[in-house]
């Protein structure tokens, strides 16, 4: 049944039941927030909104789940919460039909479906269609390695780095070539040598129509195009193409030795000094193609025969 909404607001015209719905409305045309929180001195126009906020400092969670017995401060975050236990998922994509739970999570999937990359990182330009991406992507910049391996002594930025690496020292490879049976610690390494099945060069060069079999080697060439170093060694003014070859130049200055050999405790600058070492102990060839598995005593045999597999096409 249709209500009557006698008290109406002058300035947009919305209309309300109750007069102090109209108080509390009139508040948003205006600076005014009579409701100040006495923990944090926080303000607020709405009472509703000042009741809630003081549940953050109470701890008072009123609003329990029936199906699991989870306790929540707010009946919103509530409802929403009991929408993981029907499986309803009401926000569906337009575009592709998947649906999900909030409206937050489609407008994140959305960016998928168009070019824009709104997230641009100020230090080298770079952009990404999600913030969460762009902010693992700043670490890079920083140079904070925290994760260590603890067998080699080997840092990663990020965790699930350090956990793949992990696996070449447990021996577990997961994943395996249906064409010739060899097996990967990564899945990125089996999709790069899947291409050697299928001879296909789908990474082409805009510049000058080099064609390459995977995109790092795409990106590697590209740097010969052009001669742009952003980023500086506040030491010395060097200037580097690639944050990694800043973070090695540094150790110059620094006297890091990151690579420390677990037989006999001599640590080294860099990983390459470190393998050549850890030859006198294994005498086996430390360098490995992660496109055929062939090994080589030093990095220069490995980059001279790796030309095999990244031949350009005219």
């Amino acid at each position: 049944m249709w209500e009557e909404k006698p008290f109406k607001c002058k300035l947009c015209g919305s209309a309300f039941r109750r007069k102090y719905q109209l108080n509390e409305h009139w508040r948003t045309h205006c600076a005014v927030k009579p409701y100040q929180c006495k923990e944090c001195g926080e303000f607020f126009r709405r009472r509703s909104n000042f009741t809630e906020h003081q549940s953050i400092h109470t701890g008072n969670k009123p609003f329990e789940c029936k199906e699991c017995g989870k306790f929540f401060r707010l009946s919103t975050f509530l409802i929403r919460h009991q929408k993981s236990h029907s499986g309803e998922r009401p926000f569906e994509c337009k575009e592709c039909g998947k649906a999900f739970l909030l409206p937050s999570q489609l407008n994140n999937h959305k960016i998928v479906h168009t070019s824009k990359r709104p997230f641009e990182c100020k230090v080298c330009g770079k952009s990404f269609k999600r913030e969460s991406t762009l902010v693992q992507h700043r670490i890079i910049h920083g140079g904070v390695r925290s994760y260590e391996c603890s067998e080699c002594g080997k840092a990663f930025i990020h965790r699930s780095n350090l956990l793949q690496h992990r696996k070449i020292h447990s021996g577990e490879k997961p994943f395996q070539c249906q064409e010739c049976g060899k097996a990967f610690v990564v899945l990125a390494n089996l999709v790069r040598h899947q291409s050697i099945h299928n001879g296909e060069k789908s990474f082409k060069c805009q510049q000058c129509g080099s064609a390459f079999r995977l995109k790092s080697q795409l990106n590697k060439h590209q740097r010969i195009h052009t001669d742009v170093k952003l980023f500086h060694c506040v030491q010395c003014g060097k200037d580097f193409v690639r944050g990694t070859a800043l973070r090695i130049h540094q150790r110059i200055h620094t006297g890091e030795k990151p690579f420390q050999c677990k037989e006999c405790g001599e640590a080294f600058q860099y990983h390459y000094q470190f393998l050549g070492h850890f030859r006198i102990h294994t005498g086996k060839n430390p360098y490995e193609c992660k496109d055929c598995g062939k090994y080589f005593p030093h990095g220069r045999d490995l980059k001279i025969h790796q030309r095999i597999h990244t031949v350009e096409i005219p």
